[in-house]
C-alpha cells in the first residue's frame, strides 16, 4: 500500500535537502554511488525532480519555491554531467581530487551572481581567466599588470560593473605608484 505524502511532508523534504545540498556531490544528490550503472542516472533524476518539485504544492511560499528551484537546478546540473559518459568520466576525476561541483555550469552562474566575493565576478571563461590574473597581480601589488589584465577581461565582458570599478581603482593606483624603469634594453646616453 503506497502512502500519499502530505504537503507538509513535501515542504519538509525540500527545506531539509536545501540545507545541505551544497555539501553533496552529484552522485549523492541522486542517492547513487560512483560505480552505479549508467541507466540508473536518468531514472533517478526523473524521480528526484518529481519528488522535490515545489509546483506539486497548492500554495508554496516564495522562499520554498526558490529553495525548490535551486534543488531542481542542482539536479539538472548533476544529470547533465553524469548522463554523458565522457563528462561523467571527467567529473569522476574532479571528484577524486576533492571537487564536488563543476564550476562552469548554470548553477555556478547563479551562485556567482548572488555571491559578493570579487573572485566570482566573471561570467565568461575568458573574462574569468583575465579577471583571475588581474586579482593575482593586485594581490602582488603590481597595479600596472592588474590594470592591463582587467582591460583584457573587459574585452570579453564590457558591461561588467565589477571589472569597471576595479579598472578605475587600478588607474588611481598606477598614477600614485612611482615610475619604475626596468627596461633592460634601454640605452643610456
Amino acid at each position: 500500500m503506497s502512502e500519499q505524502k502530505t504537503e507538509q511532508d513535501i515542504t519538509l523534504e525540500i527545506q531539509t535537502l536545501f540545507q545541505f545540498m551544497d555539501e553533496l556531490n552529484y552522485y549523492e544528490m541522486f542517492c547513487l554511488t560512483p560505480d552505479c550503472i549508467q541507466s540508473d542516472i536518468p531514472v533517478t533524476y526523473k524521480a528526484m525532480v518529481e519528488r522535490f518539485n515545489p509546483s506539486q504544492l497548492s500554495a508554496p511560499s516564495e522562499e520554498l519555491v526558490e529553495q525548490g528551484n535551486y534543488l531542481l537546478l542542482s539536479f539538472k546540473e548533476a544529470f547533465e554531467t553524469l548522463n554523458s559518459i565522457s563528462s561523467r568520466l571527467q567529473y569522476d576525476v574532479l571528484l577524486s581530487n576533492g571537487r564536488i561541483r563543476i564550476e562552469d555550469t548554470q548553477l555556478a552562474e547563479v551562485e556567482n551572481q548572488n555571491a559578493g566575493d570579487p573572485s566570482n565576478a566573471a561570467m565568461t571563461e575568458n573574462g574569468k581567466k583575465y579577471w583571475t590574473l588581474a586579482l593575482e597581480a593586485f594581490g602582488n601589488k603590481d597595479f600596472q599588470s592588474a590594470l592591463l589584465q582587467v582591460g583584457f577581461a573587459l574585452q570579453y565582458e564590457p558591461s561588467n560593473e565589477a571589472f569597471q570599478e576595479f579598472k578605475e581603482q587600478m588607474e588611481v593606483e598606477v598614477k600614485k605608484a612611482p615610475k619604475k624603469n626596468d627596461n633592460m634594453y634601454r640605452i643610456r646616453l
